[in-house]
C-alpha cells in the first residue's frame, strides 16, 4: 500500500519559531506513522542551498515497516514568472561524490544531494511506468539512471525502515538554489557529507535551533500580549515574512512603500533602509522612480522610456517615513535631492498637460483640467484613466517633500511644494465632485472616467495620504459601506468568487469611522482565510472553494502581510498626523480577556511606546510610559463608544473628556481610569 499526503487522517501546518518564517509540514497517517517536514534555507553560506529533513516516527504502539520514498518528476510548481507545469527529465542519474554522498543530475544539473553514499537510486523513463509505480507494486525501479526523448525520466531515493514504537529515522536531502529557470551546465561544490547522514541530521537540528532563536529574536520587537494570541502570533509572523521573502516576478513601488512602512513598525528600520536605498538607486535622472523592482534590486525599465508615474509619491513617503521613525537627519540630508526631483518630475508632466487642456470640451475640462497624465491600462483592452489613487500618493508626495524641506532649512522648497500640492489638491477636489455629480451612487468613484468603487483608493485616503477632507464624511461611510455589503456576501456559504488578501488595509478606515465591530468581523474573517493557517500566509488571491482554478500570485503575499501588521497594530495604536490614537477599533477581548492589552517598547513616529488596557466591570484603566511624545498628544477611545460616567488622570479628574473618548498632552505618562455607568458585556468568542 502507498501512502502520500491525500491519504494523511491529519496534516499540521506551523512555522518552526516564534514568528519564523521557517515552514514545517506534518501527516499524521492512520496506521500511526508521521512524517514530518522542515526545509531550512541556507543562504548565506557558499554554496547557497537549502536543506530539507523528512522524519520519520512511529507513535504506534506496534512495530512498523516501510518504505520512504523521496521522489523525483517532471513537474514544477513554479513561481508567476515561470510556468507550472512540466518541466522535462530528459536525462537523470545519481552518482558517488568525492567528498562523500551522492548527487543526482537532472539533465547534468546537480539538482539535490544526499550525506548516505549506499542510499538505493534508481530511475526510469516512462515507457517503463513513472518510478511511483515500481513502488506501488511492492517493487524498486532496477536502473541507475535513465533517458527519456520526451522529458518524461523519473528517479527516486528510498530508505527501509523498521521502527519500534517511539523510534525514529530521518532523511536529509540537500536541494541546489538555482536562480534560473532553465537548465544551466555548471560544477557546483557542495557542502561537506563526508561525516555521514547521521551527523548531517544532527547538524540540520542545531541549525534549526539556532535560526528559530535569531527569529524570535528578530520578530518579537513588536510584540504586544492578549489573552487569546492568535491574532498577535499571526502579526508577529508577518514581521518574518516581510523578513525573508521577496516577489518571485519582482514588487511595484507601491507595495514596497507598504512593506517599509510595516518593517518600520515591526521595529526593523535596517531592514526597511534597505529597500529605500533599493528604490534611490534606481530612479533616472530626470526623477522618474521605476514602477517595478526586480528580484535582484534593478528597476524593470519600460520599453521607449519612462511610463507611469504612481511610483513618485510612494518614494517620497518611505524616505520621510523611515526619517519619522528614525530621525536619522542624515538620510534626510540624502535622500532629499532624489525626494525633490521625484516630485519636480510630475510638476513637469503638469506643464506639458497645461500646454493642451484648453483644446478639452467643457464638460471633459471639469473632470480632467489639472490632474496628472493617465495611468496605464491594466488590461489590453482597457483604456488609460486618471486613477484617483496615483493623485492621493502624489498629493503625499508633496506634503513629505514640504515637511523634509521644513526639517532641512529650505522655506523656499517648502513653499514651492506647498504650491504644487494646493494646486494639485484643487484640481483633484473638483474632478471626484464632478464625476460623482455624474453618479448615482454616494461611494468613491475609482477615476475621472470610472464610477465604480475603489476599495484600495479609498483606504490610501484615510492612510498613508490621510485626504480624507476631499470628499464628505457620508461619502466616506457610504464607500466602507459599500465594502462591507461585498464583505458580509462574501461570508454566505454559497458564494463564489476571489477574496482579496490585503482586507487588513480596511482595518484602520473602518475603526476611524466608528465601525469597530465592523473591523473585528473583518479581522477574524482574515484569520480564518489563512491557507495554511499554521504558517500564517495568504496567497495573493483566493477562490472561496480552493480546489477551483483562479488567479495567485506569490505566497506569501508581500501586500498582505505588510496590511496584516499595519492595520493590526493601527487598531491598537497608530499615528494620525501628529497625534497618537489608542484603542480605536482594539477588539473587546483584547482589553476584557486575561490582563487585557499589554506592549512595550513599541514602535512609532514619536518614540517608544509603553501602554496596557484593561477593561474590567465599570472601570477601564489605561496605563502609558516609554518615550513617546506625539506632538498633538494623545486620543485615547473608549471601548465601543461607551460614554464614562468620570476619568482620571494620574488621580485627577481629566477635563478634556467626550462621549468617544479622551485627549490627553503630549507629554503625559501615568495612568487614566475611565468608569462606566454599568459593567462591560462580555465579549463573545471569535
Amino acid at each position: 500500500e502507498t501512502w502520500s499526503g491525500h491519504q494523511a487522517a491529519e496534516r499540521e501546518y506551523r512555522l518552526g519559531g516564534d514568528g519564523a518564517p521557517m515552514p514545517e509540514t506534518i501527516w499524521k497517517l492512520a496506521l500511526g506513522l508521521s512524517l514530518r517536514t522542515r526545509a531550512l534555507a541556507r543562504s548565506e553560506t557558499e554554496p547557497a542551498t537549502t536543506w530539507v529533513q523528512y522524519e520519520l516516527a512511529n507513535e504506534s504502539i506496534m512495530a512498523q515497516t516501510g518504505r520512504l520514498c523521496c521522489v523525483v518528476r517532471p513537474v514544477r510548481l513554479a513561481p508567476t514568472t515561470v510556468r507550472s507545469g512540466l518541466a522535462p527529465i530528459h536525462k537523470i542519474r545519481a552518482a558517488e561524490m568525492d567528498a562523500g554522498g551522492q548527487e543526482l543530475r537532472v539533465n547534468d544539473e546537480p539538482l539535490f544531494a544526499v550525506a548516505d553514499a549506499a542510499l538505493p537510486f534508481g530511475a526510469a523513463e516512462f515507457d517503463g511506468g513513472d518510478v511511483a509505480e515500481f513502488f506501488r507494486r511492492g517493487e524498486t525501479p532496477p536502473a541507475s539512471s535513465a533517458l527519456d526523448e520526451d522529458g518524461l525520466a523519473s528517479g527516486a531515493w528510498w530508505l527501509d525502515f523498521a521502527l519500534e514504537p517511539g523510534e525514529k529515522t530521518n532523511l536529509v536531502v540537500v536541494a541546489n538554489a538555482q536562480e534560473e529557470a532553465g537548465p544551466v551546465v555548471r560544477r557546483f561544490v557542495w557542502p561537506a557529507l563526508e561525516e555521514g547522514a547521521e551527523k548531517l541530521s544532527a547538524a540540520f537540528d542545531r541549525e534549526w535551533v539556532d535560526a528559530a532563536w535569531m527569529w524570535r529574536g528578530e520578530t518579537s520587537r513588536y510584540y504586544p500580549k492578549i489573552a487569546r494570541m492568535d491574532a498577535i502570533d499571526c502579526l508577529r509572523a508577518q514581521t518574518g515574512w516581510l523578513l525573508a521573502v521577496q516577489g518571485e516576478d519582482g514588487e511595484d513601488v507601491e507595495s514596497i512603500a507598504l512593506r517599509v512602512a510595516a518593517l518600520l513598525r515591526g521595529g526593523q528600520a535596517e531592514a526597511a533602509r534597505e529597500w529605500i536605498e533599493r528604490v534611490a538607486a534606481g530612479i533616472q535622472t530626470n526623477g522618474w522612480v521605476p514602477l517595478r523592482f526586480s528580484r535582484d534590486g534593478s528597476p524593470i525599465l519600460a520599453r521607449g522610456g519612462p511610463s507611469g508615474h504612481a511610483s513618485q509619491g510612494p518614494f517620497a513617503f518611505m524616505a520621510m517615513e523611515y526619517y519619522r521613525f528614525t530621525r536619522d537627519a542624515a538620510f534626510l540630508h540624502e535622500k532629499y535631492p532624489l525626494m525633490k526631483s521625484a516630485l519636480a518630475y510630475l510638476q513637469e508632466l503638469r506643464a506639458e498637460l497645461e500646454k493642451t487642456e484648453w483644446r478639452l470640451p467643457e464638460e471633459e475640462r471639469y473632470l480632467l483640467e489639472g490632474l496628472l497624465p493617465p495611468s496605464a491600462a491594466r488590461s489590453s483592452t482597457a483604456k488609460p484613466i486618471h486613477r484617483f489613487a496615483d493623485h492621493y500618493w502624489a498629493l503625499l508626495g508633496w506634503k513629505e517633500v514640504r515637511a523634509a524641506a521644513s526639517l532641512l532649512g529650505l522655506d523656499a522648497d517648502a513653499g514651492w511644494a506647498h504650491e504644487q500640492y494646493r494646486a494639485l489638491k484643487s484640481s483633484v477636489r473638483r474632478s471626484l465632485r464632478a464625476r460623482m455629480d455624474l453618479m448615482d451612487a454616494a461611494w468613491i468613484p475609482a477615476a475621472a472616467e470610472d464610477s465604480r468603487l475603489d476599495i484600495g483608493s479609498v483606504v490610501l485616503m484615510f492612510w498613508p495620504c490621510e485626504e480624507t477632507d476631499l470628499a464628505e464624511p457620508h461619502e466616506l461611510q457610504s464607500s466602507l459601506d459599500a465594502f462591507y455589503d461585498g464583505f458580509l456576501q462574501r461570508m454566505q456559504p454559497n458564494w463564489t468568487g476571489l477574496v482579496p488578501s490585503d482586507e487588513a488595509s480596511l482595518l484602520v478606515p473602518l475603526a476611524a469611522m466608528g465601525r469597530g465591530d465592523c473591523a473585528r468581523e473583518v479581522l477574524y474573517a482574515l484569520l480564518d482565510r489563512r491557507h495554511p493557517a499554521g504558517w500564517n500566509t495568504w496567497a495573493n488571491a483566493r477562490g472561496s472553494d480552493l480546489r477551483q482554478a483562479g488567479q495567485i500570485g506569490d505566497m506569501p503575499d508581500i501586500r498582505a502581510a505588510a496590511s496584516y501588521l499595519i492595520g493590526v497594530r493601527g487598531i491598537a495604536a497608530r499615528e494620525t498626523g501628529n497625534r497618537l490614537d489608542l484603542f480605536s477599533g482594539a477588539p473587546a477581548e483584547w482589553l476584557q480577556y486575561g490582563d487585557g492589552f499589554r506592549v512595550f517598547g513599541m514602535p512609532t513616529a514619536f518614540g517608544p511606546l509603553d501602554l496596557s488596557g484593561y477593561w474590567h466591570k465599570k472601570k477601564f484603566t489605561v496605563e502609558i510610559g516609554g518615550g513617546a511624545q506625539p506632538p498633538e498628544g494623545y486620543r485615547l477611545w473608549w471601548p465601543r463608544q461607551v460614554a464614562p460616567e468620570r476619568v482620571l488622570a494620574n488621580g485627577e479628574r481629566l477635563e478634556k473628556v467626550d462621549a468617544l473618548g479622551a485627549d490627553l498632552p503630549h507629554d503625559f505618562q501615568g495612568t487614566v481610569e475611565a468608569f462606566f455607568p454599568y459593567s462591560a458585556p462580555w465579549p463573545r468568542d471569535p
